[in-house]
């Protein structure tokens, strides 16, 4: 059974979601144009550590991504336990976003996954990140890391993006 990070257990966690983790494990499916990657129960704690998740968002915890720079999440501060979307780069509340209320209507929306993957257990990550004047669209601009290469990644440029507010934020 997962638990959060920071020991809060998995009573914080929708027991629909928890049920459904359960049946389906690590797992990828379509949710209308977007391609969802949910993490095992196994992998939460791991993964939202190595993404520094309670640093730079306290309150939130990963569950998955879309293979590319966004995350999944639930916003753990609120009682609907809200399914959010969040930059892995710029982790921060002021560029999430509710993608659905809660778990249920969330679930709803999914589709099981039909094309394989080219690049499991991979993510596409930008070389100049958007956040940074990076292009979205440029093959040039665009590689594929292993999940350990990704979460240093992260940390990079989260690191990165913390200098620079602190520096464009008067004192």
């Amino acid at each position: 059974m997962p638990h959060t990070p920071g020991g809060t257990g998995s009573t914080q966690l929708p027991s629909l979601y928890l049920d459904f983790i359960e049946r389906h494990g690590a797992s990828e499916w379509d949710c209308g144009d977007d391609l969802v990657f949910l993490w095992g129960g196994e992998q939460l704690i791991p993964f939202n550590d190595e993404y520094r998740v309670q640093t730079l968002t306290p309150g939130l915890i990963l569950i998955g991504s879309d293979g590319s720079g966004e995350a999944f999440g639930f916003d753990l501060r609120l009682a609907q336990r809200p399914v959010v979307q969040v930059p892995f780069v710029g982790m921060n509340r002021k560029y999430m976003n509710a993608v659905a209320k809660d778990f249920g209507e969330w679930k709803a929306m999914l589709k099981p996954r039909q094309d394989s993957d080219s690049h499991p257990g991979m993510q596409l990550a930008e070389v100049n990140p958007v956040l940074f004047g990076g292009d979205t669209v440029d093959p040039a601009n665009r590689v594929w890391l292993t999940r350990s290469q990704h979460f240093e990644y992260v940390r990079f440029w989260n690191n990165v993006f913390l200098l620079a507010s602190s520096k464009s934020t008067p004192q």
